[in-house]
Parts: C-alpha cells; sequence; structure tokens
C-alpha cells in the first residue's frame, strides 16, 4: 500500500494509514444513536446517559442533569433550542438550554418505553416498544396515539421522503402521508420484516433489516436485496452521504457503497468487527458508534473509501465493460502505465499498455469497486469500474 496524490485530470488520493481511530471507550459505553446540531454533537448511550462534545470529540461531558438514573437513551433530536432524548423506560425528556438540564414531557404517553425519536415539520414522533406511535404537535408537552393502519406495536425507526413518513418496525415498513393520520403497510419483495432502519437517498429508500439491505425505488411499493458483498448477518444502521452509503452491522463492521447499494466493500481498517449502530458526520469527521461496549470511532470524512476524486470531464480514456466479471477493455494511448487499486488504496495490479485498447483480467478480484490510474506522457487520469 502506499500513499498517492495525483493533480492532472483528476485528484486521487489513498492514504496508507487510513483507518478508524477508537476516540472514546469510558466504561465500555454501549452507543445507540447520535444528533448534530452545528458543531454540537450529542451521544445516546445505553449505560452512562448522554455524552456530549463541541469540539470534535477532543474533550467529552455527560448531559444528565434532570435524567432518570438508569441513563439508557435510545433516541434524540434537535429542534432549534430545545433537544429531546426518548429514553429506555421513562418516556421522552426535553432539554431548553442545551442539555445542561432536562425535565420530563411525558403526558398522553401511554408506554415509556422509547425506541426511537423524531421531529417532522412541527410534529414530534415517538416510536415505542409496545404500543405503537405517539405524536406531540406542542414540544412534546401533550401526546397521541397514531396507530391507525398499523399491524406491529413495536417501532424501531422512523424517516421521511418529501410529505412521506415511513415507520419500520419488528413486523415491516409502514408508509403515512398525512403526518400519521393513518399508515399502510409497504412490504412487497421484503424477505424479512425485522426493520432495523430507513434511509432515504432522493427517490430511493433503503431498509436495513435481519436479511441484510433492500432498495425501493417507488415510494415502498416492491423492496429488492442489494446485498452484493455484505455479509449474512443483520444490518443495523444506514447512512447516506453524498454518493456514499454506509451500512453498520451486528458484528461485522462497517460496509460501504459507491453505486446506490449494488455492491458493498468492506470498511473496517483499524475498527474490530464490531456491532455498529450509529453514523454521523461533523466538523469534517465521520462517527461510528458500536454497541456491546464498543464505544465511539471516527475518521476524516476525507477518507471516505480511501479516495477524494475530482473526474476530469474531458477524460480520453474508456473502461468497458462497466460493471464488468472477468475482463474489462481500456482504451487509452498506447505506452501507458496502469495502476489499478482496491478501495482500501491497495495496489493489486500494475502492468503496461502497449496498445490503444487492452484486455485486462479481472477475473481473480474480489467483487467491488476499483479504482484505475493511467499515467501518459501527458498526465495522469482516474476512473472507477465496478467488479461483479
Amino acid at each position: 500500500m502506499k500513499k498517492l496524490i495525483f493533480i492532472l485530470g483528476a485528484v486521487l488520493t489513498f492514504n496508507c494509514h487510513a483507518q478508524w481511530q477508537h476516540i472514546y471507550n469510558h466504561y465500555g459505553v454501549s452507543v445507540s444513536c447520535f444528533a448534530t446540531d452545528s458543531n454540537n454533537f450529542f451521544i445516546g448511550t445505553g449505560s452512562i446517559g448522554i455524552l456530549f462534545t463541541s469540539d470534535n470529540g477532543a474533550s467529552w461531558d455527560t448531559l444528565n442533569n434532570g435524567l432518570p438514573y438508569n441513563y439508557g437513551i435510545y433516541g434524540i433530536v434537535v429542534n432549534g433550542n430545545n433537544v429531546f432524548a426518548g429514553t429506555f423506560q421513562d418516556g421522552v425528556y426535553m432539554s431548553s438550554n442545551n442539555g445542561n438540564s432536562w425535565n420530563a414531557v411525558n403526558t398522553g404517553l401511554t408506554n415509556l418505553y422509547i425506541n426511537t425519536i423524531t421531529m417532522i415539520d412541527t410534529y414530534l414522533f415517538a416510536g415505542t416498544w409496545g404500543s405503537g406511535v405517539f405524536i406531540s404537535s406542542n414540544s412534546g408537552n401533550t401526546w397521541s396515539t397514531s396507530n391507525t393502519g398499523l399491524t406491529s406495536s413495536n417501532i424501531g425507526t422512523f424517516a421521511t421522503s418529501g410529505s412521506n413518513i415511513f415507520a419500520g418496525t419488528s413486523g415491516g415498513i409502514f408508509l403515512s402521508s398525512n403526518n400519521g393520520g393513518n399508515w399502510s403497510a409497504v412490504n412487497t419483495g421484503l424477505t424479512s420484516l425485522h426493520i432495523r432502519d430507513i434511509a432515504v437517498n432522493g427517490n430511493d429508500i433503503f431498509a436495513a433489516t435481519d436479511s441484510g439491505v433492500f432498495l425501493s425505488s417507488n415510494n415502498g411499493s416492491s423492496w429488492s436485496a442489494v446485498n452484493t458483498g455484505l455479509p449474512n448477518i443483520s444490518v443495523a444502521t444506514l447512512y447516506i452521504s453524498g454518493n456514499y452509503i454506509l451500512a453498520g452491522t451486528n458484528g461485522g463492521g462497517v460496509f460501504i457503497s459507491m453505486d446506490n447499494g449494488s455492491n458493498w466493500t468492506d470498511w473496517n481498517s483499524g475498527l474490530s468487527s464490531m456491532y455498529i449502530y450509529a453514523f454521523a458526520i461533523i466538523d469534517g469527521d465521520i462517527f461510528a458508534g458500536a454497541s456491546a461496549g464498543g464505544g465511539i470511532w471516527k475518521r476524516p470524512l476525507s477518507e471516505l473509501t480511501g479516495i477524494d476524486e475530482k473526474i476530469n470531464n474531458e477524460s480520453s480514456i474508456e473502461i468497458y465493460p462497466n460493471p464488468a466479471i472477468n475482463y474489462i477493455i481500456l482504451k487509452c494511448q498506447p505506452k501507458s502505465a496502469i495502476d489499478i487499486f482496491n478501495v482500501q488504496g491497495q495496489l493489486v495490479k500494475t502492468l503496461v499498455a502497449n496498445y490503444s485498447k487492452t484486455n485486462i483480467n479481472i477475473s481473480e478480484f474480489s467483487k467491488g469497486i476499483y479504482i484505475i490510474k493511467v499515467k501518459t506522457e501527458k498526465g495522469v487520469e482516474i476512473k472507477k469500474f465496478v467488479k461483479e
């Protein structure tokens, strides 16, 4: 592995030292959720309440004044000056002073086991484990049930797409188009109905399940599995940043896709195969929160997949077929020097293109995304290709 910086036609960086750094593991903390607001970063834990940092993890505070003693926090949402926390068995708490003190806001809640919480427009949604969905339109002062059409009362996650709200449950995915007034099941194609997380990327909706990741491009009407490269384990959380999708797994660490979920590659350098339950990006860094006492890990966003890339729109090289299975054909200037790297930045093949078309055997490559660097007398150009 080596570090490369190219400037001409493309900019590409591989960092041989790029890996996850373990930045917090006091008392073997288990992380359940993240929430960010500008440079303020709230971390919900399973045992020590809420952690807080305003300097990107250089220093940490606990913000538990007024919170119940058991300190299990399963959901946090920031809305202006208010911060809401969903607790393990004591309902919802609100802070109006950036987490320095908390007060219970549970009037109308008949189940205090809050598994997830989110804010949609002016509505606060709380997902319980056992009693479905509760909604508040007055910052948590009062709550009412919102379960019409729900056939599962165990709520694990919420996500929004335009005016639509998706609820992930232990019995599938439900859709509401009227702020929770009623729900409809949207599970066609799902082979696992235990929904761990939902993430939205434009018109595409991704669901993390006990059977991997599923994709819907028609508002949940139908789903298809997108698991190539993922281990056969449960996916706990999903996070989308630009063209990249991160998947946190139950015991397999972190995986990344750069092609809308079609292919996945592990991104675990420096990170043990842990139970990853949360991701966040703040101040140029990406954070991963681990359950089972794994603590908090950090990595610069610039190292996402090991690649910082600006493609030259006037590229003179071509690769086809792409995706490919056994070979690719590279069209480039004769006598070009060719290097091929995986997404970890490791050099996997090198050769010289003696002709304008070069057939390159990739049959022994692992499935995933690769970077090809073509060096000519005019400079360097970079392309991506996918090995299926």
